[in-house]
């Protein structure tokens, strides 16, 4: 509870001369700065903002930092940064070493230095060096020297120039160096004290002061160096430099920098006591403070204040009649006047406990807060201070009688006491049946929930509150629960605008409610994510939205949507409110006011600037649209999006060729295609909702064998092939038909051959022997023998007819008709005749086919010619073995050879030849004409010991069908 007496013990602080220091962004090494020691800082034509720290030359794009050095520096700190017009950057070491990056190489300008730091000057494609009673011009086109200008100036004491002609001084005199390289000086009106002298020169004056400031005078001359007046500077002790600013001349001292008027009035002041070397002002007007030893201050507006808050942070901000209510996370509550410069303790409690809710009513003063309890100031008057048993998480207006308030444990509407006289409303009788036994001001709306948002709109006069149970509707008449899809719906944060309640939900969407209870994503209108919405605050028709990056202005009445730019890192902003054209942010630096929209027609937008592009690891030029191989498809592009105002908020779109805008990670400072196909490509560029005139094109070709010649002198080649090959087929087709024709007359001839070979294995002969000694066995009434040949002599007959009939026959059927043929042929000799047939046990008689008929005509060469001339015991053997895949048949006998039997043969008949051997013959060419495996036969002499023929062996090695 709070004690109504400590009304009369609050404190008043007054904070007279209070330090309204603009707002800054500290840019030092604890943000990745390489030193904290900055001696001079400049921006390039394409936005780059370069800085010369402790370690030397460093280029920032506002995400990266990159150091450049040269070996054989002799020392890195230096001043001087100047761009010349081929786009090289220039700067000066402490050792007075002139050095120029090219080509993302640091150079050096080899020149002779001064015994003390001197800068040069740089005026479009001339550079100036002061050198041993010398002034030396160089053309930057060659790097050359192309001008030396005497001079009795030993060391001179500084330099400027004003972009057309360059200034110097040295013992009270003004030197001047114009563009057609004449020299001119003038001296001193007055005697300046002390030593060293400053120089600082615009398009109409030039400002000479005391570096010391002895005589607290600036000197204006004319750019024809003549004295035009005087004006006292008082403030500065020591001057490190100055330069003008919007006509204005500011000098930058150990003791902050100090604004002037060409009058010699002190306009402003910033950074009392930081030790600053060099401002800039960049093209989006933000200011760059460097210091020597603190790093730099950033500063996006010196209209935006910076008012410290004590020694806590402030969380929750309401705009009164005459100032402002700011509560604290140390749970104290201050009474701040407009300007922000006086406050006075409102509150506080010796628990330190958060202030977690505030909320005003502007317009009868009634003020509500939860900290340690919750509390109802009626027209801020502290002495009527109300405690409430239920935590307030959220309240709305509903008249001036009337408020509705969520909170844990229960929704309820508020009846207060007001001076404002209103007519009698629905909400009376509501209050009337509805109010609360334990609490005078209080008719329960719903209780058993915990309810965070609450909102009323005042056009269907319809409360909408949301809690953990989802959210609810109610009207005088009923309440009743509405939903998203047919699911619950849970929001965070409730609004009213117009006819519609609009949404923050716990997940970050925003959405808007018609009052058909349609709901509407707002996220895609605010050019968003999704679940990226982290607070909204509404003032009247304006929503500001605070996202993970960026702070936006929604008018529900236009359906606009506008950037602010802050500069601050919206997850520091506790809360903020609208003052005219100002806005108040609480921040864990303190309370921090910034013109609304004086920044969004000042700034710029950001810049991209493409650093490099490399294809397969290696740097290309892709000004001319490069075309590439199909190999060259790994594409990294290297870029800076310049846009220092508006660090958190920028954001890089790209698209490839037709397809869908993708976003850059804002980390991140490479795009990359790690396999592109072929074809023709453009690559453009969108900053937030801005197309950039940035553009990649480029051909990525396809291989050789995809190109459209290869392709048709494939086809042709094919087209050519396939004539060649119908030709051919064509050819062959005709060839197989002449083959075809051969064959059939082989096989007839084949026929005729098999037929001549049955022909002659039936001989006259063979068949006039075995009959006539079948008739001997008759006549000598041998009936057995007779009957036994006679029996064999027809099976012969029969088992010759069946084979010749058949191609192929089983070696089974084959042994069997020539045992029968040799058992008749055993006939003619007088039992001195013996055969043999000799079968390997490995043959399937059965399963192995041969030609029918084919062994026999070799057996009858080898009865008839061999063995039937020979006295004595007369043997043939037949063997059969398997030989390679082959059916081996050797025929061995033991007869008068071939060279005896054809010489008996050439006594009987003069023109004998063995008609089954030429016949059988014909058939086996017949036979490997047709066949991939052919039959082979080998005839063998056999010889005795003194070498006179011993008999015959003929091999047959005959295919296994």
């Amino acid at each position: 509870m709070i004690k109504y007496g400590l009304t009369f013990l609050l404190l008043y602080f007054v904070l007279l001369g209070f330090a309204q220091e603009p707002f800054s962004v500290p840019i030092n090494q604890s943000t990745g700065l390489p030193s904290n020691s900055v001696y001079d800082i400049y921006q390039d034509k394409k936005g780059f903002i370069w800085i010369t720290t402790e370690v030397g030359l460093v280029r920032y794009d506002g995400l990266q930092y990159k150091t450049y050095s040269n070996e054989k520096q002799t020392s890195k700190a230096g001043s001087c940064i100047r761009e010349d017009d081929y786009g090289r950057i220039w700067y000066k070491n402490f050792d007075g070493y002139i050095y120029y990056l090219e080509n993302e190489e640091l150079k050096i300008l080899y020149n002779s230095p001064l015994p003390s730091y001197t800068p040069y000057g740089l005026i479009k494609n001339k550079l100036y060096i002061i050198e041993n009673k010398q002034v030396v011009i160089y053309n930057l086109k060659d790097l050359k020297k192309d001008t030396t200008l005497k001079t009795k100036v030993i060391v001179p004491e500084d330099v400027t120039d004003n972009g057309k002609d360059f200034f110097f001084t040295s013992d009270g005199i003004i030197f001047k160096i114009n563009s057609y390289n004449k020299l001119t000086s003038t001296k001193f009106s007055e005697k300046i004290s002390g030593k060293f002298r400053q120089i600082i020169a615009d398009d109409n004056y030039i400002y000479v002061t005391n570096k010391y400031n002895e005589d607290k005078v600036v000197y204006f001359y004319n750019t024809d160096l003549k004295f035009v007046k005087k004006t006292l500077i008082n403030d500065p002790k020591l001057i490190r430099g100055g330069s003008i600013k919007s006509n204005e001349l500011w000098i930058y001292t150990s003791d902050g920098v100090s604004i002037y008027s060409t009058n010699g009035i002190l306009l402003n002041s910033y950074f009392r006591e930081k030790n600053i070397s060099s401002v800039l002002k960049d093209r989006q007007d933000n200011y760059w403070f460097c210091t020597t030893n603190e790093g730099i201050f950033f500063v996006p507006s010196l209209q935006t204040k910076l008012f410290p808050f004590l020694k806590n942070t402030p969380n929750k901000i309401n705009k009164t009649l005459n100032g402002f209510l700011i509560g604290s996370n140390k749970g104290e509550i201050y009474s701040y006047n407009s300007t922000l410069t006086k406050n006075k303790l409102f509150y506080s409690n010796s628990d330190l406990a958060e202030v977690y809710f505030t909320y005003l009513d502007p317009k009868n003063n009634n003020y509500f807060f939860s900290s340690k309890g919750s509390y109802i100031i009626p027209n801020l008057d502290f002495k009527k201070s109300v405690p409430l048993e239920y935590p307030i998480k959220s309240i709305t207006k509903i008249d001036e009688k009337h408020y509705a308030f969520s909170a844990s444990g229960l929704t309820a509407l508020l009846k207060i006491q007001s001076k404002i006289k209103e007519n009698f409303s629905v909400w009376d009788t509501y209050y009337a049946q509805h109010k609360s036994k334990n609490y005078d001001l209080i008719s329960v709306i719903k209780t058993n929930s915990r309810d965070k948002a609450i909102s009323y709109n005042s056009i269907d006069q319809t409360i909408l509150f949301s809690g953990n149970l989802g959210t609810f509707k109610t009207n005088p008449l009923r309440t009743k629960q509405i939903k998203k899809d047919g699911k619950d719906f849970f929001a965070s944060n409730l609004f009213s605008h117009s006819v519609n309640f609009y949404a923050l939900t716990s997940n970050g969407n925003f959405y808007r409610i018609n009052p058909k209870e349609k709901f509407t994503l707002l996220n895609p209108l605010l050019k968003i994510s999704e679940g990226s919405v982290k607070m909204i605050k509404q003032f009247e028709d304006d929503f500001f939205i605070l996202t993970n990056n960026r702070l936006l202005n929604f008018n529900a009445r236009s359906n606009s949507v506008k950037n602010i730019n802050i500069n601050i890192k919206t997850l520091q902003i506790y809360d903020l409110e609208k003052d005219n054209n100002y806005l108040i942010v609480l921040t864990e630096k303190g309370i921090i006011k910034l013109p609304l929209f004086e920044q969004q027609i000042k700034k710029e937008l950001a810049s991209l600037e493409l650093n490099y592009i490399k294809v397969n690891g290696e740097k290309i030029n892709f000004s001319n649209a490069p075309e590439l191989s199909y190999d060259q498809n790994e594409l990294v592009i290297n870029f800076s999006l310049l846009n220092f105002s508006d660090n958190y908020q920028s954001q890089l779109y790209y698209q490839l060729n037709n397809e869908s805008w993708q976003i850059v990670p804002s980390e991140t400072s490479d795009i990359r295609f790690p396999s592109l196909s072929t074809g023709k490509y453009q690559i453009t560029f969108m900053i937030n909702d801005t197309v950039s005139d940035k553009k990649i094109t480029f051909t990525i070709h396809p291989p050789f064998w995809r190109s459209w010649w290869f392709i048709l002198l494939t086809v042709l080649m094919i087209f050519i092939l396939g004539l060649l090959y119908y030709r051919y087929q064509l050819n062959q087709l005709n060839k197989q038909i002449i083959l075809l024709k051969d064959k059939m007359k082989l096989e007839q001839s084949l026929a005729k051959s098999i037929l001549t070979s049955v022909k002659s294995q039936m001989n006259p002969h063979f068949f006039y022997n075995a009959l006539n000694t079948i008739q001997a066995y008759i006549f000598t009434n041998d009936k057995k023998n007779a009957s036994y040949y006679l029996s064999k002599f027809s099976k012969l007959t029969r088992t010759i007819l069946e084979m010749s009939e058949q191609e192929n026959v089983s070696l089974e059927k084959e042994i069997e008709a020539l045992n029968l043929y040799l058992d008749l042929e055993k006939m003619r000799f007088e039992g001195d005749f013996q055969f043999t047939f000799n079968i390997e046990n490995c043959i399937d008689k059965e399963l192995i086919k041969i030609p029918s008929m084919l062994i026999q005509p070799y057996l009858e060469n080898s009865v008839k010619h061999g063995l039937l001339h020979k006295t004595g015991q007369k043997l043939l053997t037949v063997s059969f073995e398997l030989k390679m895949g082959k059916l081996k048949v050797m025929i061995d006998d033991n007869g008068i050879g071939r060279k005896k039997a054809e010489e008996i043969n050439r006594h009987k008949e003069k023109n004998h030849q063995s008609f089954s051997t030429e016949a059988n013959q014909k058939r086996l060419n017949i036979l490997n004409q047709y066949s991939d495996k052919k039959v082979a036969i080998e005839i063998l002499d056999k010889m005795d010991k003194n070498h006179q023929p011993d008999g015959t062996t003929v091999i047959l090695y005959i295919p296994i069908n």
